[in-house]
């Protein structure tokens, strides 16, 4: 099932209204990683992202 079809609403880029960024590597020294630490916001693996939606 997509994260779209479970009620999740996908950004091309990380705004202080993104409430997490699910990233290939989250220790990511990429523009959208940085950004999403100096927002505060939470960087999970894509491996993370699944167990989140399977608990």
């Amino acid at each position: 099932m997509s994260l779209r079809a479970r009620g999740f609403v996908t950004h091309p880029t990380v705004t202080k209204r993104v409430a997490l960024v699910a990233a290939a590597d989250p220790d990511s020294l990429s523009g959208k990683a940085r950004k999403a630490r100096d927002y505060g916001i939470p960087i999970v693996s894509e491996d993370g992202l699944v167990r989140l939606l399977a608990g």
